[in-house]
Order: C-alpha cells, then structure tokens, then sequence
C-alpha cells in the first residue's frame, strides 16, 4: 500500500491555541490548497514540553526509539513547519521558510523581556529585536526557539531519538580549555546543538518576524 506524502507537516505541540494562532492556520491551509500544496496537521500534549515535541511528530515520547522516522514513516514529506500555538503569522512567512532551501531555517519573535530567541552561541542571551531588524540577509546561529521553524526531510531521520533529549556543551575557562560541561536549558535549544554537532547549519531569516501572543502581543515595529 502506497503511503501518502505530503508538501509540509505542521507540527503545533500543546492542549489550546491562541485564536490569532487558529485564524493564521486557517488563512494557510487555505492558500496552501489554493497552490495545490499537500499539507498535514499533527499535535499532542504532555506537561513537558519536550516530551510534547517528541510525541507530536514521534507518536510517544519514548516508543521505538530505533525509529527516527516522523510518524514512524507512516508518510512523507518535503518539511516540517513548527508553529507554537501563541505564534501569529501570514502567509507569505510561512512560504518563505517553506521554499527556504537551507535543512533548518527559523523566523524570528520576541520574548517578554526583549530578546528574540536566536542565539549566536550557546549558554548565551538571545540577540535583540534591534539587531535583527538590523539584517537583510539569512545568517547561521548555533540554536533558536522552535516557535516558527522549518526542517527539511531527512534531518530528523538522521537524528537519534529521544530527539529532544537534553545535552551538554562545554564551558571554556580563561585559558580557552574546556573547563566543565553544563546542560542546555530548553529541549529546542539541545536538538538545536545536535543538529550542529551532526554539521548541519541552523539558519534565521530575519525579515520573517512573526507575533509571540503572550499576556501582551509582542509585534515588531512597522
């Protein structure tokens, strides 16, 4: 029996989503048929997050951690789109990560306290909405949130599961030695550190500025 194979998998962890969110997704899947683009919409929830992403895209967090194929190969697909459920976008964003070319390739929103999550180098603040708005062009990062993310087909095929597991990376003392290891804080930000270990570049494309739906809308200026 011939599986189906879809354009792109939007992947939307959690158990309620924002209406901005509900609204942004409908607009989508309707210039997506529009286009004739094949779609398919998964989500799950769990009080951890990481094991919310796991089961999303993996079925559960822990079973068959042999198989690290989405779905556990029950289809294919050209990418996967991330979208937290407090993300509001249009659909030009979404298009624009979609037809990126590059395996791993984010979009850019901010947190409360200023910082957009791209971060440069690990155990590091993110940068900031000025210094995005400063850039033009794509530019690699060692991580990013998964808030509005796109990864291409093959990448979580070549990764280990758990593929959300926390990992470790090396703190440097004065004299540029290794001094101790320390944990990565978020599950988006250690597969983030998996995906570069395996050589993969992790891109941002800072003229995809989405809105982050906290207590407050958290937009970017016009």
């Amino acid at each position: 029996m011939e599986i189906p194979h879809y354009n792109v998998v939007i992947a939307t962890p959690g158990h309620s989503m924002l209406a901005g969110y509900v609204r942004s997704l409908l607009v989508t899947v309707h210039f997506l048929e529009q286009a004739g683009l094949t779609w398919n919409f998964l989500t799950e929830y769990s009080s951890l997050v990481a094991h919310a992403r796991e089961m999303t895209i993996g079925g559960t967090g822990y079973q068959d951690p042999s198989n690290s194929k989405p779905a556990h190969g029950t289809f294919t697909y050209d990418k996967i789109m991330w979208i937290d459920s407090d993300i509001i976008w249009e659909f030009d964003d979404f298009m624009r990560l979609y037809e990126a070319p590059e395996e791993v390739v984010s979009g850019c929103y901010m947190m409360a306290n200023g910082e957009v999550t791209i971060y440069p180098q690990p155990l590091q603040s993110g940068m900031s909405m000025q210094e995005i708005m400063a850039l033009k062009d794509k530019f690699t990062v060692r991580g990013v949130g998964f808030g509005f993310l796109a990864v291409k087909t093959g990448v979580f095929e070549k990764m280990s599961r758990p593929w959300f597991s926390q990992v470790e990376v090396e703190v440097t003392g004065e004299n540029g030695e290794p001094d101790y290891k320390f944990p990565l804080m978020g599950e988006d930000l250690s597969w983030c550190e998996k995906v570069h270990r395996m050589g993969i570049d992790i891109w941002v494309d800072p003229l995809v500025r989405v809105t982050h739906h906290k207590m407050t809308k958290l937009e970017w200026p016009h």
